[in-house]
């Protein structure tokens, strides 16, 4: 885990060469002989950074070097993630996702609890005349941001915890159980770039019967409700309203058209780890 980031821009590298060669594809060659799971070979490397760390857009560049070059050979597929706040941009990922730095990632898991401006507790459904995204909930704005990335492929999940106590105390509102995620699933999934649920964490599903199973239900279903696109982002992730008003009655009529042939496919992602970042 790192504490205060690779020292310089040949360091991260050579971390990222020592992350590789402990969990990536086992090679049988020298120089890391350190592997803590044997010849098991994980299939992708999450970054979760919460506090500001430099050089870690070049740490992130290398480890993505591996892996294209691991899935350019065909077999395994290897994958690199990340797992920003809702706040756009987050301060502390902003490096290895925006500018001339910016690394392509496969998926993001962005975490929309403990984040009281932009997260979960403020989604209000789409009535009238009303967006969602205009009450803070922002995962309008990580979809333009996944479609004008790097990787413009990129699949963001919607990050939300596993049950009460997998928030801070003072942040308990941030979690929803079941029923009131069903509207938030549903105008997550009327995104291109929605690829599933992150929930944090699996101590928290397990100990929270019926959880899973209802998500899971609620990605299964096909998406009820499509988001504004008349709206553009400036630079620090505020939406502002362009075209006509009736935008918002006209997307749920297309949607509700749409629902008859929907076939949604995509995947939960159950959980994501902090073994290391």
């Amino acid at each position: 885990m790192f504490t205060s980031g690779p020292s310089s821009v040949q360091h991260a590298r050579s971390l990222a060469d020592q992350v590789w060669n402990m969990f990536g594809p086992h090679s049988g060659g020298g120089g890391y002989g350190t592997r803590p799971f044997g010849d098991a070979v994980v299939d992708g490397f999450d970054l979760d950074i919460e506090a500001p760390l430099q050089n870690i857009a070049p740490f992130a560049a290398r480890l993505r070097r591996h892996i294209d070059r691991a899935n350019a050979g065909g077999g395994k597929n290897f994958y690199l993630s990340a797992a920003p706040q809702c706040p756009y941009p987050d301060q502390n990922n902003q490096d290895v996702l925006l500018g001339n730095n910016a690394v392509g990632f496969d998926f993001v898991m962005v975490q929309f609890y403990n984040n009281p401006k932009c997260d979960i507790r403020v989604f209000r459904p789409i009535d009238g005349e009303d967006d969602p995204s205009q009450s803070g909930f922002n995962m309008a704005v990580w979809d333009r941001w996944a479609r004008s990335s790097k990787n413009p492929k990129v699949k963001v999940f919607l990050g939300i915890p596993g049950g009460p106590s997998a928030v801070t105390p003072s942040e308990k509102a941030s979690y929803k159980g079941p029923d009131k995620l069903v509207p938030i699933i549903a105008y997550s999934k009327s995104f291109k770039s929605f690829g599933g649920v992150m929930i944090w964490d699996m101590s928290q599903v397990y100990a929270n019967h019926g959880f899973l199973e209802a998500i899971t239900n609620d990605i299964k279903c096909p998406p009820d409700q499509t988001p504004n696109t008349n709206t553009k982002v400036d630079a620090d992730g505020n939406e502002h309203e362009s075209g006509n008003k009736n935008a918002h009655g006209d997307a749920r009529a297309k949607a509700d058209m749409s629902r008859q042939s929907s076939k949604a496919s995509t995947r939960t992602r159950r959980a994501h780890q902090r073994e290391w970042q």
